[in-house]
């Protein structure tokens, strides 16, 4: 038995070959450039992206002269990385592995976690705050002294606000951790019911006492919602929070 079964990699499996329709994925390119100025990257520096999906912040680095690693709980994501790869003429390192089971001697200069990159994505057995302490520990220790780690999570501010009490109810949010509930149609044919999976939004104050726990830095936070990172002031009903801390 898999003491890390996580629902969320079936979800992504079946998802992979149409994740790049998605609307939040069409900023790529700007994307890119906010990572290399905000962690003050020069080629040939190796990158670790964390939870890397279909690689296409991972592609584009690699572009750009970095040395990229990605790796990814879902295999369809990983399969659909490496085409990616090939059809840009670039080398990436794409490994499928669980973000809390990353184990490795190699130092990066740099880190990303990026539109919930295994960080809050969490199995429907699984402990909240040890799942998301044991992604940022794995990562601590895979990181260079003084290297920079940038982050983005779902606000918990936007869950707080969008259920209601009848909600709390029903069982689609769980209010004293900020974990909303969520079902889908399984993609898999086989499969005769919906999938359930879960996720955990996060408030700064809490998210700043996660990082600091491990041992990081905050340089800043920010809003930090797709198409949005321009480190504005986080604003209470977006999509995710960004923030960007380094090892001590």
């Amino acid at each position: 038995m898999n003491i890390f079964e996580n629902e969320w990699e079936k979800f992504y499996d079946f998802h992979a070959p149409n994740y790049l329709k998605n609307l939040y994925t069409v900023n790529t390119l700007q994307e890119v450039e906010f990572i290399i100025k905000e962690l003050r990257l020069s080629p040939p520096q190796e990158i670790l992206d964390v939870g890397c999906g279909v690689g296409r912040h991972s592609v584009e680095l690699a572009k750009r002269g970095f040395n990229v690693c990605g790796v990814d709980i879902s295999e369809g994501q990983i399969y659909q990385a490496n085409l990616n790869a090939k059809k840009e003429n670039v080398s990436v390192e794409f490994i499928k592995q669980n973000a809390l089971e990353i184990k490795t001697e190699q130092k990066y200069d740099a880190i990303i976690c990026l539109c919930e990159g295994g960080f809050g994505l969490l199995g429907l057995s699984e402990e909240p705050l040890f799942h998301d302490q044991l992604i940022l520990e794995n990562i601590y220790r895979a990181l260079k002294k003084h290297g920079e780690f940038l982050l983005t999570v779902l606000n918990g501010y936007r869950l707080i606000r969008k259920y209601t009490n009848d909600d709390i109810k029903n069982g689609l949010f769980e209010p004293y951790d900020q974990i909303e509930y969520l079902t889908f149609k399984s993609m898999d044919p086989k499969a005769s019911e919906s999938e359930k999976v879960k996720q955990k939004g996060y408030t700064p104050p809490e998210l700043k006492l996660l990082l600091q726990k491990v041992g990081f830095t905050i340089d800043f936070i920010c809003g930090g919602t797709v198409r949005r990172w321009d480190k504005h002031l986080l604003e209470l009903d977006e999509v995710e929070i960004m923030v960007k801390c380094t090892k001590n």
